[in-house]
């Protein structure tokens, strides 16, 4: 069993991993997710697909993204053999603007929490976010994005 947890000191990643739910939970002396493109996002959801691992986490804007001439996504991505060993995949796993299906466009300055909706066979079919227009949290509320997984 792994969970997965944000560091204090690193501002990244870490697995605290157990035998078994009964069990203690044991952290790692070290940073599982020594990449620096994880300094910055949180809230991390990792479930396993057909092909291994999959995580996705929320990220804040990050040298050479937001101000630094790049567009980067509101999420990340990693990969996963194991659960426990992690490699950075994509800093587009979602984007901070999300187009409705009449081709209104809405924009949010925080796109947080992600969790996912999966379907009895295990595949992702909606994406749930926290999101507020502002950084001030002043109009928070949750949306739900459906995922084509084709």
């Amino acid at each position: 069993m792994s969970v997965t947890y944000r560091g204090a000191v690193d501002d990244g990643f870490g697995n605290c991993v157990a035998k078994s739910w009964r069990d203690p939970c044991v952290r790692p002396a070290h940073n599982m997710f020594p990449d620096k493109r994880w300094v910055g996002t949180e809230d991390p959801y990792s479930y396993r697909g057909p092909r291994g691992y999959i995580m996705i986490s929320h990220t804040f804007g990050k040298t050479g993204c937001i101000g630094g001439g790049l567009k980067c996504g509101a999420g990340t991505k990693a990969i996963s053999t194991d659960g426990i060993t992690w490699e950075y995949a994509s800093q587009d796993a979602y984007p901070y603007d999300m187009l409705l299906e009449n081709g209104t466009r809405l924009h949010f300055n925080r796109r947080e929490e992600p969790k996912l909706l999966m379907s009895a066979d295990g595949h992702p079919v909606a994406l749930f976010n926290v999101v507020d227009d502002s950084f001030l949290y002043n109009a928070t509320r949750i949306i739900v994005q459906e995922l084509d997984y084709s």
